[in-house]
């Protein structure tokens, strides 16, 4: 949804429907409060509030006339890999800003970037972030029951016997980063191999990582080894991942 004011500024709002109960409202409001004070060339700008649509706050941030990465990507199939190299570095240094703040995104995926007129990519849908420091009744605030995009999501984060309350992490933003990363780099998606989502869900559980090196295309050339290692990183156990930092370093290192 878009509108535009006398000072001819297009916005994109995210509805909250009727159906939210107080408590997602609270959440919400506290979600406001998190995205408001962010301010980062890769964070998508909070310009602000209405309650004009429903009772509940709509979120309003600036339009994007491209879309989001995923509609971006798929429009522009012939953009250099040295671009895609680019828009990854967007969203691992907005990640990384994020992190810095205790800020978990929760739900990274490619149709909650957002690619502005000048081709910068932008972090956006906060509906899952988690503060690591909060300390109120709820972990996350959330536009649904916390699921996250199983393709996208790290094993850690499906409800098991052993974990019913499965909670987003630095690591599993980490593990969602490199399925990202995958998708705009070498342009396989995550798990693409399985037929079905039954399949697709076995093997995220049987941690099965989101692609096998038969499938990458090279297209870094002579750093495509190096990138690959750095992907395989990104899908180790939660322990055995590289934070953010090295991952902007490397990216850097891949863009030189």
């Amino acid at each position: 949804m878009h509108n535009q004011d006398s000072a001819n500024l297009r916005v994109r709002c995210d509805l909250i429907t009727d159906k939210w109960t107080l408590i997602f409202s609270q959440r919400v409001t506290r979600e406001i409060r998190v995205w408001a004070a962010l301010k980062h060339r890769n964070i998508i700008e909070f310009l602000g509030f209405t309650n004009s649509f429903s009772r509940y706050p709509a979120m309003i941030s600036p339009w994007c006339d491209q879309g989001n990465a995923l509609q971006y990507l798929e429009r522009n199939p012939t953009i250099s890999p040295k671009q895609r190299l680019r828009l990854s570095l967007d969203v691992s240094e907005g990640l990384q800003y994020l992190h810095q703040l205790k800020i978990v995104h929760g739900d990274l995926k490619p149709i909650n970037v957002l690619i502005d007129d000048c081709g910068v990519a932008k972090l956006c849908d906060f509906g899952l972030v988690r503060l690591v420091n909060w300390h109120g009744a709820a972990g996350m605030t959330t536009t649904t029951p916390y699921t996250g995009t199983e393709l996208y999501k790290a094993p850690e984060l499906f409800m098991s016997r052993e974990n019913r309350h499965p909670v987003a992490t630095f690591e599993s933003d980490i593990y969602s980063l490199g399925c990202v990363i995958l998708e705009f780099v070498e342009r396989v998606r995550p798990f693409q191999r399985f037929q079905t989502t039954h399949d697709r869900t076995d093997a995220i559980m049987d941690g099965d990582p989101p692609a096998r090196s038969r499938e990458i295309r090279g297209v870094l050339g002579e750093l495509t080894a190096q990138f690959w290692d750095l992907l395989q990183d990104c899908w180790f156990r939660p322990d055995e991942r590289p934070d953010i930092e090295t991952i902007v370093e490397s990216l850097q290192y891949f863009e030189e």
